[in-house]
């Protein structure tokens, strides 16, 4: 499982209580339930390189894309900064904190 920093670094980027979170499931990815607005969101965190997060932009754009043209499935949700997706890095918390 991920570590609470990262998972720490996740609430703030997409705005929710850390307290709220629940384990799902690891496969491939993470996925974790979080509590926001009294609405059930799903995170999922995916343990790749940096170099990794312009395929996984382009795979949240697609599942948009089918979204918004009829196909069921969950809308991804954007950042408080308006980003699809976080690069989430181990030791930035001690970093920013210097």
């Amino acid at each position: 499982m991920v570590s609470n920093e990262i998972l720490s670094q996740a609430s703030r980027a997409f705005d929710f209580d850390i307290h709220s979170i629940q384990f799902v499931s690891n496969s491939t990815n993470e996925v974790y339930k979080y509590i926001k607005d009294s609405r059930a969101y799903f995170l999922r965190l995916s343990p790749k390189p940096v170099e990794y997060e312009k395929t996984i932009q382009a795979e949240v754009q697609w599942v948009r894309y089918l979204a918004e043209n009829g196909v069921r499935t969950s809308l991804p949700i954007q950042t408080i900064e308006g980003n699809m997706t976080k690069v989430c890095i181990e030791g930035m918390e001690a970093s920013r904190n210097k």
